[in-house]
């Protein structure tokens, strides 16, 4: 949707205008994990995959199950936002950031916890004594006071989103977590990246440090160029979805290799031809010789391979036992994400900003749009 030659940037450098561009956004709400999130939740559950870095704001991945401590959201979520008082985070099931914009991040909400607070102050403060009427009538009234960025307790304190726009840095470590992503890039022995052009992503140093130092394997899934591909092991021109559906399919099909039906028996139909015209004895002894090698291999493997599940039973969820990587199907009313969300807020979720384009989408199509 947002890249390749029919995505939403390159409409924008082509020079549509981002108005015309937006009719065509669905509702971020409406959106679902793509088979891709729902794999890296699978993988994650099951100790493959240590930690996540997206820079998407569309939050698929909290709703496809990734726990918040294994994920950094380093662009921010459309779907949570901030008390910058009490610093109270807020899960909506709405786009919180129709009216986000560059250095401006508050929404039309505020803080019931806040408010909750000072009320309860109030009222555990003694009430001023009266005065006489005719006293306080001669008193001049009080001016009414300024508006101030930071509005009084009194009127709520206004939420803000969590997205970063471009030329903006970290704004809310909740939702970024960038302590746990450069512990997790420091000990990363592999490092795979999935459908991210790196365009932004390579200007964070501590991410790719070990990668340069050749201590962690690089592997790229894109059908793209990346400033990146000289560091990868392997660089892989797919579409992602495609290239997850394959790799799970491999993975669930490997423990079969090992019965003979694999590369065992390739390894034995071995053609005269390659003897050099050896005589028939010679080569049925290397044969057998060959086979005895290949069982003792096969052995080995097994073995290994056992020690190996009985390490990962007593770490990961009873699901691994068979070793599938095949993820679960979402389903809406099971979403994660969804069932954290606050619904203390009446018909927030119906306001026309709701529904509307994220300014964080809005905001860089602009961007792409003044690039051309």
């Amino acid at each position: 949707m947002l890249v390749g030659p029919a995505g939403l940037w390159a409409r924008a450098q082509r020079g549509e205008a981002p108005e015309s561009i937006a009719r065509d956004l669905p509702n971020l709400a409406d959106c679902t994990p793509t088979y891709t999130h729902m794999v890296l939740a699978r993988l994650v559950a099951v100790g493959a995959v240590d930690f996540i870095v997206s820079q998407n704001c569309d939050g698929l991945h909290l709703r496809s199950g990734v726990p918040a401590s294994k994920l950094a959201e380093i662009h921010g979520n459309c779907f949570i936002e901030v008390c910058p008082a009490c610093h109270k985070v807020y899960r909506r099931r709405f786009d919180v950031s129709a009216q986000s914009r560059v250095r401006r991040h508050t929404t039309r909400r505020t803080c019931t916890h806040c408010t909750q607070q000072h009320q309860h102050t109030e009222q555990q403060q003694p009430q001023p004594q009266q005065q006489p009427q005719q006293q306080h009538q001669q008193q001049p009234p009080s001016p009414r006071p300024l508006l101030t960025a930071a509005p009084c307790p009194r009127d709520g304190v206004h939420l803000e989103d969590t997205i970063v726009h471009f030329g903006e840095t970290t704004r809310h470590a909740s939702v970024a977590n960038w302590g746990a992503a450069m512990a997790a890039a420091a000990a990363a022995t592999v490092v795979v990246v999935l459908g991210s052009s790196l365009k932004v992503l390579k200007a964070y140093p501590c991410l790719w440090k070990r990668v340069k130092q050749r201590k962690c394997e690089l592997f790229i899934v894109n059908s793209q160029w990346t400033p990146l591909d000289r560091w990868a092991v392997q660089k892989t021109h797919s579409d992602v979805d495609a290239f997850m559906r394959a790799l799970v399919a491999a993975h669930d099909r490997a423990p079969a290799a090992g019965d003979g039906s694999g590369g065992g028996g390739a390894s034995r139909g071995v053609s005269n031809d390659e003897h050099g015209g050896a005589p028939k004895s010679v080569v049925k002894k290397e044969e057998e010789e060959e086979e005895e090698d290949e069982d003792q291999r096969q052995q080995d493997y097994d073995q290994d391979h056992d020690q190996e599940e009985e390490e990962l039973k007593s770490v990961a969820p009873a699901a691994l036992v068979n070793g599938s990587w095949r993820p679960q199907t979402y389903v809406r009313e099971e979403d994660p994400f969804w069932q954290q969300c606050d619904d203390d807020d009446g018909d927030n979720d119906d306001d026309d900003d709701a529904r509307a384009p994220g300014g964080w989408l809005m905001a860089g199509l602009k961007r792409s749009a003044h690039r051309k």
